[in-house]
């Protein structure tokens, strides 16, 4: 609903998506997707500048009795602040997130509710055929009477080097907590709502359901696309390593950070306006590291191949008077 044509609400059960989709994203292809029942302001004075505010609050149902939350949605509830502005060639976006999640303290059978920060900024930059972006965020507060402290940043650049072929260097470090750490501070970063098969190769062997609470992730990669006509091409190559200290069961001994390789090949064609056609395979390969620290043979063939058709017609348009939304 639009109170002015600056200020608008929104409630209900939403995607909330931002930026680079690392924080604040979606996941379409899941059964149950990723959606959050909230309540947000937009605020946009004009066109280069935006200011988001939203809330959110997560119940098991309606319920006489004082229930520990522990539903899909991961969080009893949080707040929020985001900011982006377009600068000339420059763009930023600054995020202040605060995320509760109720626990029973054990104690005396009271409810409680412990809350982290996600504080954090992104750049980017775009000049003619140069592109780059980097992110730094940082993860403080208490999850279930834990201190937290966890750190992520990252660094990529792309270049496009004739019409149809560009390329793109990255790198990205998510801190975790070394194996031999006793202590019970949280030090490894969470990506909490963001789209995790974006990153860190398609083989989702990082934070796609798995990894968290973890020894952290370095990954080096780049990327090589083509792109003619009808038809595009994509090679995406992964260089991983853990950010925290991994050690043999058996010895005891420090291991060697490297979790391994991975490439990742997409092949799409355009069959018309409204279709197109992807063919994709990825392939892992893993090291000592990776098997100590994720199980199964490192020497066991792992990769994947898929087919994916999508269709998105035109049903119909329509144009208000008055925009009833602000994007």
């Amino acid at each position: 609903y639009s109170l002015t044509d600056k200020v608008s609400l929104k409630m209900g059960r939403q995607e909330i998506v931002y930026d680079d989709s690392r924080i604040f994203g979606n996941v379409g292809w899941a059964q149950q997707a990723r959606s959050h029942d909230a309540f947000l302001v937009k605020y946009v004075p004009n066109k280069n500048h935006r200011i988001d505010v939203g809330l959110a609050l997560s119940a098991d149902g309606e319920t006489l009795n004082d229930v520990v939350y522990s539903g899909v949605a991961g969080y009893k509830d949080f707040q929020y602040a985001w900011y982006h502005g377009k600068f000339d060639k420059l763009g930023l976006s600054v995020l202040a997130l605060n995320t509760g999640v109720e626990f029973d303290n054990g104690y005396d059978n009271d409810k409680e509710v412990d809350y982290m920060q996600t504080l954090g900024s992104r750049v980017t930059y775009k000049s003619g055929k140069l592109s780059a972006n980097g992110a730094l965020y940082t993860q403080m507060g208490k999850i279930a009477e834990n201190n937290v402290s966890a750190l992520y940043y990252t660094a990529n650049v792309g270049y496009k080097i004739t019409d149809k072929f560009s390329a793109a260097l990255g790198y990205e470090f998510l801190s975790g907590k070394d194996q031999n750490d006793t202590d019970t501070d949280m030090k490894s970063f969470a990506p909490l709502f963001g789209t995790n098969h974006k990153f860190n190769g398609w083989m989702d062997y990082f934070y796609v359901g798995n990894h968290g609470a973890s020894v952290g992730l370095q990954d080096i990669n780049a990327t090589f696309a083509y792109k003619s006509g009808k038809f595009s091409a994509k090679v995406v190559p992964h260089l991983f390593a853990s950010a925290a200290d991994v050690y043999e069961t058996s010895t005891g001994d420090k291991m060697d950070a490297g979790l391994g390789s991975e490439i990742d090949l997409v092949l799409g064609y355009k069959l018309s306006k409204e279709a197109k056609v992807n063919f994709g395979f990825s392939k892992m390969f893993a090291t000592d590291t990776m098997q100590e620290l994720k199980g199964g043979d490192k020497d066991a063939n792992s990769s994947w191949t898929w087919v994916m058709f999508t269709f998105k017609p035109k049903l119909f348009s329509y144009k208000a008077a008055t925009p009833a939304v602000i994007k």
